[in-house]
């Protein structure tokens, strides 16, 4: 997903990369609830019935439903915030807060879109500088990464 920020006169334009979460933090919450509370109810009428060797499993499969929702989380979270100002062109990556950062001279920064090595693999979307390059939109689909190298093309040959 893609948000921009900034008009063409403006500066800086701030183009802001992130995975697209379409149930949110508290879907996902409410999702887990209710999952367990189903669970819940069929382990422990079950375990009333004298089954009661099912509560451990029950348990042990919202501790798994638990973590990967977590992972989700983390990952929903990654950013790359791409922000063109003057002669420069600033990239940071990171998971809430900047992780990395790197910055481009607009005048020699290209924009390579990298078809995939095999079939079933996406393509990858560079920012090259001489020998230094930085990889962006990998959590974007194929239409919006090549979108996203089309709209950085126009922003630094137009200089806006």
């Amino acid at each position: 997903m893609r948000h921009e920020e900034g008009s063409p006169g403006q500066a800086p334009h701030r183009i802001v990369v992130s995975p697209n979460d379409s149930l949110g933090s508290r879907g996902r919450v409410i999702f887990f609830l209710v999952v367990a509370l189903a669970v819940l109810l069929v382990s422990a009428s079950v375990a009333a019935r004298g089954l009661w060797p099912v509560l451990p499993f029950a348990g042990l499969e919202l501790l798994v439903l638990a973590i990967c929702l977590y992972v989700v989380e983390r990952r929903t979270r990654y950013r790359e915030v791409i922000t063109l100002e003057g002669d420069s062109l600033r990239v940071e990556q990171g998971r809430g807060r900047p992780e990395t950062e790197q910055r481009f001279h607009r005048a020699w920064v290209r924009v390579e879109l990298e078809p995939a090595a095999h079939r079933n693999y996406p393509a990858r979307l560079f920012l090259r500088e001489g020998h230094r390059q930085c990889e962006i939109g990998r959590c974007l689909t194929e239409s919006e990464r090549s979108s996203l190298g089309e709209r950085l093309r126009g922003l630094l040959a137009t200089g806006k």
